[in-house]
């Protein structure tokens, strides 16, 4: 199985001391407005998959392309129609049809009139082609078109998955920035005052408060392009869920314990070996998207025998019966019925049929290129979103311990600052690298969340026992 021996060299990860689960407790902070819903992620993507627009189109067109089918496979069988006319004709013509009844008439010989002024006619008649190449490619084509459509639909469930886990996560992770530029604020403010106070007793200089009033107007600023980004967020969700875009909702907070429930689910992937293309393509085949690949492949060969069923003949075979035609709209009168058996060869088309056959061969060509292409594709993403799975929980562990060591530089630098050992600039530096080591940390969390959505996406839903492959 791909990745067996994956679990002799799994990635480490981190685990959150207690110390760093109080510290990024900000995260669950935010207030959702009054009235609002609580709304989680497994909600979300069952709103997502009932409501977005593109998967229930996505669904429409797998309809059709069934009945496509199955009017391709019965083209094949028999059909019967019934047919029923009635003809009037002008008095002048009636009259000239049947000017020699008359003489008839005086001789002593009964006739029926050569014309009706109303003809009635009924007839059933039927035809089924016994062999004609062209159809019977028709409806490979026409399957393969709705096998693509199937798997299309199951990739757009794939795809409105992953848009929803990646909008529900632009949502808490600007909410979560908001919380982290709040708190830059307060402290900001709070240190002004301070400066302030210090400064009208001599204390300190008035640089140290102009440099306070800096901090603050910067940071201010950044709270103001976090409280906008939620608003953004928020509206993208919307409508990857295809609700009002003005919908009021608070997103259940997901955790770091969260990450780690995924990162064991797919504890059997993650190495720091790169993940080898065999591997990869063995993972993907049946993926809906490589399966849709094949499908469309076959839909364009069949293409190919379509054409190619136009140089040999066709048979079919054909019927009728009906009543004899007269002035008398019941079907009672004398009937006769007729069989035909029909054989068609084309014998010159003015080299249509070859230029339609070259056609369509190159398009199978061109068709089979880009199934290549887009399977390399599938292939070097999924290889990438393992290696981006790796360095993002390595990344997210460094974002971990930089954030501790923030918390404590900040803590002995407010500690000296206050005792006057330290200067302010210290200090600053000191509550600007704790707040940056904070947004790193809620960028490196969510980019991982991000990172197994985008497995998800290609592999389906995570398995549950590591070292087992899908």
């Amino acid at each position: 199985m791909p990745r067996s021996e994956a679990a002799t060299r799994r990635a480490s990860v981190a685990v959150i001391p207690a110390a760093l689960a109080v510290l990024v407790a900000f995260a669950g902070a935010h207030v959702a407005p009054a009235g609002a819903e609580v709304l989680t992620l497994a909600e979300a993507l069952s709103i997502a998959r009932d409501s977005n627009l593109s998967l229930r189109a996505s669904e429409e067109e797998y309809e059709a392309a069934k009945w496509a089918a199955r009017s391709a496979t019965a083209s094949l069988g028999p059909q019967i129609f019934f047919s029923s006319t009635a003809t009037r004709v002008d008095p002048e013509t009636f009259r000239r049809a049947n000017s020699s009844l008359d003489f008839l008439d005086e001789i002593g010989v009964e006739v029926e009139p050569f014309l009706y002024e109303t003809t009635y006619e009924t007839s059933f008649s039927g035809r089924m082609a016994l062999y004609n190449g062209q159809l019977w490619a028709g409806v490979g084509a026409a399957s393969a078109a709705r096998d693509a459509r199937m798997h299309a639909v199951s990739s757009s469930e794939r795809n409105v998955s992953f848009d929803t886990k990646r909008a529900y996560f632009q949502v808490l992770r600007a909410e979560a920035l908001v919380e982290v530029a709040r708190d830059a604020v307060e402290a900001a403010e709070g240190n002004l005052m301070t400066a302030r106070r210090k400064n009208e007793v001599g204390l300190v200089p008035l640089a140290e408060v102009l440099r306070w009033e800096v901090v603050l107007a910067n940071d201010e600023k950044a709270l103001a392009d976090a409280e906008n980004a939620v608003v953004l967020s928020r509206t993208g969700l919307s409508n990857v869920l295809g609700v009002a875009l003005d919908s009021e909702y608070e997103l259940e907070k997901i955790t770091r314990s969260d990450l780690d429930v995924l990162y064991a689910r797919y504890e059997w992937l993650i190495t720091d070996d790169q993940i080898s293309e065999e591997e990869a393509r063995a993972l993907l085949a049946g993926s809906p998207d490589f399966l849709a690949l094949s499908d469309a492949a076959r839909a364009s060969e069949a293409t190919v025998a379509i054409a190619k069923g136009a140089f040999y003949p066709s048979l079919s075979a054909g019927g009728s019966y009906g009543w004899k035609a007269d002035d008398d709209i019941a079907p009672d009168d004398e009937t006769a019925w007729s069989v035909r058996l029909a054989l068609d060869l084309p014998v010159f088309t003015s080299t249509k049929n070859l230029s339609d056959y070259q056609e369509s061969k190159r398009s199978h060509l061109a068709a089979l290129n880009r199934q290549q292409d887009a399977e390399r594709a599938l292939v070097a993403g999924l290889r990438n979103t393992v290696a981006t799975i790796t360095s993002n929980m390595k990344f997210l562990a460094a974002s971990e311990k930089q954030m501790l060591q923030a918390e404590d530089n900040l803590r002995s630098v407010r500690n000296l600052y206050n005792e006057g050992m330290a200067p302010y600039s210290d200090f600053v530096d000191g509550q600007v690298l704790r707040d940056r080591s904070r947004v790193g940390y809620v960028d490196a969390l969510y980019e991982a969340f991000l990172a197994f959505a985008a497995a998800e996406r290609l592999l389906g839903e995570p398995i549950t026992t590591p070292g087992d492959t899908p």
